[in-house]
């Protein structure tokens, strides 16, 4: 059966089959058709359905309804002690304790070995007075020899470029290329000095923002926008990511300046020569006056204001303005850590190294200095024996070797390129193959570049100085001939001198002998040129040293005589450099080395001074200003009584004394005081202030104000007493009945400082009343002060700090109001936040008609809108409590509408204001639904549940709804029997629930 049931089956599937086939023979045509068009349309609409879903979202809304919305704050912030908070920022002293920390950054400097002198080689177009040449901005023009590029060197230049393209980071410009990175995904914040030297590049390789036609077109646009954008609106560099130490900001400033006066030089635009404007202003604004640039404005380093130079050179020539005093003073830091074997200075004359004495070279033949005197000759021979300094080193787990002088091989490339002759030819060649042969080669992502190492480590820092070097030939025309001929001093006989150049001596001795005390100005210049005119025609006619050595003290002479004690000591050095050796100096010469000498351990010991300095570079200076002053005293007998020198040399010896106690102030301040006072002990407190007391009390006012300033920092009682200690011993001497107008100059600013700092550690250690006694005794002793506004600061600071407290008395908080409304009308636009922090400040003071104008304030300041609310809801409130209730409704309605709902303190103080008017009933109405949106349980609301129903209650009585306040109440009372654990607060209901009891 089950046989025959299956045969059916099959029987029927077959006839089936043979139907369907049958029909598709029939019509072919139509069947295939009609499957491909149902595909195509099967997949149509799948197509479709998504583009649909896509570019077309449903919008669903999602809505919690409640009966009303209040903001409740779950941490009230409590204005009065945020303006306290500012008061005492306001008043704490500046120690200048800080001091620079030890980096790896490529930007540091060590020791004066010019860490951060970055510069971006040829950027200043055009080199000054006896500079180079800007060499056409482009390549193509130097041809391949010696003193030339190669054809190597070319390539080598375009695989830098190529490297800097693959290497930037998501925002198109340059950051710190990590060891770990791939190519294409450079990651990390965008760094300005690394984008100003890779622009650089480009620009020096003539592809300058003019260039329409090149490839890096782009890419040099882009980079130039974004630097243009992080200057601020007063010229300073602003940091795109992290933070930065002053020397960073030094570089970049200078960096950035540098590239974005190329590329104003190349194609101007307004917002790029603004730029340039502002960046170059506030370069001026930090110098130290007559000298260069340092992280701080007093200070100056070689690295730092070769940089700033730079910059300022490129920014003249693209046509901004720029101060010629700037140069001057650049001219007068070189003469100072200049020496006359050659090298120059980091910080100080003698710690010359190879990267500095190059950079010292090129800088002063950028200012107007001939390759050819003895100096300058003596840097070159120091300057051609750079080579290349190669270490090799474990980098990713293989073997590398990073170039370690980079920074010194640009500023001698720059340098001896605008020397020429033998010393460039000679130098060219072995740095340029030698570059060369050090790029990274093959297929990796490495390919083009080159490994930095020391003071410019990485790739990215290798590869843009690098590259920058290899350009030197594309950025100036060399205007020098090499330094020719070592001068002959080796002698002759007077009598084998031309006539002519005797002639001129002689015409010289005659002028420089005529010379009286009161010779005018015209006078002495006639006489110093006719002394040049002398020295120049008997150096070019090898003349013996016996006369040239005397025009030579001529014009040291009269440059002596004419105070211009720089031009002496140029003068003096080139003296001892053209003196034939084993030939003594003139006594001229001595006494004026001796007195050059003091000066300099004078200036060594300012430097020693500074906060930064290690106590190593503070022993050296003291030792050498001990050495200075003991020869300084010998050579004082040289001198004739009446001679200006002599009258310079002890001044000089006084400074000399100065230094040496101050400098052993610095290195032991309780050993130096120490001393000082077993060498008074004996001296009674009466007569003129010897120098030597004067130094101590000097010393003794700065030990106090420096343990005063601890205390006040580390709240330290120990300090304080310490301090108050040093200001007895200096008030037991009287020093001020006794001291001169001169002293007084010195010694009043250093007590008035004293008399803060102590205020200012009262206040720090909780005793404001006490504090505000110094502050009277400040204004009693100093009422012409030029520190009225810090004494003023302090004494806010001291009357806030009880108010805040609760112990100002009504005179107390008169004053506060008086100086807030005084620094109202004077200090310049405050954040609307701190202006209204003072205004709360000045409501517990009830000061309210002077919290009011800081309320005002705020509001023009154009705040944020939570700070606006917080402005007109106190107006409102000040407005209420005076009676004009109009205003306080005009102040309601004028704060912002906050979307998210009303603030619990904007329902408070309308409530008040429907109570002020008469209408209990709708500030009832109020509270009540207050209340409800507010949770008791909740910690966080439960002090302003509390207080909303006391006023509810307050509210009945008024609205003489007995029997519903007391309903009311006794409901309150029954949810929480202990009134939230606050006894004050419980008693005040049952005072009230009593109240409501006998009324009804």
């Amino acid at each position: 059966m089950r046989r025959g049931k299956a045969s059916v089956r099959e029987r029927y599937r077959s006839s089936l089959r043979r139907g369907l086939l049958a029909r598709l023979e029939a019509s072919p045509a139509y069947g295939f058709a009609g499957l491909l068009h149902a595909a195509f349309l099967v997949g149509l609409s799948f197509w479709t359905l998504a583009v649909h879903l896509r570019e077309r979202p449903e919008s669903v809304e999602v809505r919690l309804v409640r009966s009303r919305e209040f903001l409740t704050p779950t941490a009230p912030r409590d204005r009065s002690a945020v303006a306290l908070d500012s008061l005492f920022d306001a008043i704490r002293p500046d120690r200048n304790t800080l001091r620079e920390r030890d980096s790896a950054e490529p930007f540091h400097e060590a020791r004066g070995d010019a860490l951060g002198s970055l510069d971006a080689l040829g950027t200043i177009r055009a080199l000054g007075v006896g500079g180079g040449r800007f060499g056409g901005g482009g390549r193509g023009g130097a041809v391949e020899r010696a003193g030339g590029a190669s054809s190597a060197s070319d390539g080598a230049l375009n695989g830098g470029l190529d490297w800097l393209v693959r290497h930037r980071n998501q925002q198109g410009v340059w950051t710190e290329v990590r060891p770990d990175h791939r190519e294409g995904r450079v990651r990390g914040p965008s760094d300005v000095a690394r984008t100003a030297l890779a622009l650089l590049c480009f620009v020096s390789a003539g592809h300058g923002p003019e260039r329409e036609d090149s490839p890096y077109r782009k890419i040099v646009l882009r980079a130039q926008r974004w630097l243009v954008r992080r200057v601020g609106s007063k010229g300073r560099f602003r940091t795109a990511g992290g933070e930065r130490t002053r020397w960073q900001h030094c570089y970049e400033q200078a960096l950035g300046t540098l590239a974005l006066a190329e590329c104003l030089a190349r194609k101007r635009s307004d917002s790029l020569e603004r730029a340039v404007e502002r960046a170059v202003g506030f370069i001026q604004r930090t110098r130290t006056r007559g000298l260069g640039w340092r992280y701080r404005p007093g200070e100056t380093d070689t690295s730092v204001t070769s940089w700033m130079t730079l910059a300022l050179k490129s920014a003249a020539h693209a046509g901004v303005s720029v101060e010629r005093d700037c140069f001057r003073g650049v001219r007068n830091w070189l003469d100072l850590v200049s020496a006359s074997n050659g090298t120059t200075g980091y910080m100080r004359r003698g710690q010359g190294t190879r990267a500095m004495t190059a950079t010292g070279l090129f800088l002063r033949i950028m200012l107007g200095e001939e390759p050819t005197t003895p100096m300058n000759r003596a840097a070159v021979r120091i300057v051609e024996q750079t080579r290349i300094n190669r270490s090799y080193v474990l980098r990713n787990g293989e073997a590398s070797a990073p170039i370690n002088n980079l920074y010194e091989i640009y500023y001698a490339a720059l340098a001896l390129y605008q020397v020429g002759g033998s010393p460039w030819l000679a130098f060219n060649p072995r740095i340029r193959d030698g570059l060369v042969a050090a790029q990274t080669r093959g297929e990796g992502c490495e390919r083009g570049s080159w490994l930095g190492g020391g003071h410019t480590p990485g790739l990215l820092l290798g590869t843009t100085f690098a590259t920058l070097t290899l350009e030197t030939y594309y950025r100036y025309m060399p205007v020098h001939q090499g330094v020719g001929e070592e001068p002959d001093d080796d002698g002759g006989e007077e009598e084998a001198v031309p006539s002519a150049a005797v002639a001129a001596l002689a015409r010289a001795e005659e002028l420089a002998a005529a010379l009286a005390p009161g010779s005018s100005k015209g006078a002495l210049l006639a006489a110093e040129e006719a002394a040049d005119r002398a020295l120049t025609a008997l150096r070019g006619e090898r003349a013996p040293w016996s006369l040239e050595g005397r025009a030579r003290e001529l014009l040291i002479a009269h440059a002596w005589r004419g105070g211009e004690l720089r031009l002496v000591r140029r003068r003096v050095d080139d003296y001892l450099s053209a003196m034939p050796h084993g030939a003594p100096p003139s006594p001229l010469v001595e006494r004026l080395r001796r007195l050059l000498g003091g000066r300099e351990a004078l200036a060594l010991a300012g430097h020693a001074a500074a906060p930064e300095a290690s106590e190593d570079d503070r022993r050296a200076a003291l030792e050498r200003v001990r050495r200075e002053r003991s020869a300084l005293a010998t050579a004082r007998a040289d001198f004739a009584p009446g001679d200006p020198g002599r009258r310079a040399c002890e001044r000089l010896l006084e400074a000399l004394a100065e230094a040496e106690d101050r400098l052993a102030f610095a290195l032991d301040p309780d050993a130096a005081v120490a001393q000082g006072l077993e060498r008074l002990a004996e001296r009674p407190a009466q007569g003129p202030l010897a120098p030597e007391e004067l130094r101590l009390l000097v010393g003794l006012l700065r030990r106090a104000v420096g343990r005063l300033n601890a205390a006040a920092k580390e709240r330290s009682q120990t300090a304080l007493a310490e301090g108050l200690q040093d200001l007895e011993r200096y008030d037991a001497r009287r020093a001020e009945a006794r001291c001169t107008p001169e002293q007084a100059a010195r010694l009043g600013p250093l007590r008035e400082g004293a008399l803060l700092a102590l205020g200012a550690a009262r206040l720090a250690l909780g005793n404001a009343p006490a504090a505000l006694e110094a502050v009277a005794d400040w204004r009693a002793r100093f009422p012409q002060s030029a520190r009225a506004a810090q004494g003023a600061r302090l004494e806010r600071a001291a009357l806030a700090s009880l108010v805040v407290a609760g112990r100002a008395d009504a005179a107390q908080r008169r004053r506060l109001g008086e100086l807030l409304r005084a620094w109202l009308a004077s200090a310049p636009a405050a954040p609307a936040e701190e202006l209204l922090a003072y205004g709360k400040l000045l409501e517990r003071a009830e000061e309210r008609e002077v919290a009011a104008a800081f309320y005002e304030q705020a509001l023009s300041a154009k705040p944020d809108p939570g700070v606006q609310g917080e402005a007109r809801l106190a107006l409102a409130r000040l407005a209420r409590l005076r009676g004009d209730l109009d205003a306080a409704r005009e102040h309601l309605a004028a704060a912002p509408e906050d979307p998210r709902g009303e603030s619990v303190e904007l329902v408070l103080e309308r409530c008040a204001l429907f109570r002020a008017d008469g209408a209990p009933e709708d500030a009832l109405r109020e509270y009540l639904s207050l209340l409800r949106s507010l949770r008791r349980e909740d910690p966080a609301q439960a002090k302003l549940w509390w207080r909303v129903a006391e006023e509810a209650g307050h509210t009945f009585r008024e609205a003489k709804d007995y029997e519903g306040g007391r309903r009311f109440l006794e409901s309150v009372r029954l949810q929480d029997r202990s009134f939230g654990g606050d006894p004050e607060r419980r008693r005040r209901f049952v005072a009230l629930m009593r109240e409501l009891d006998l009324l009804r």
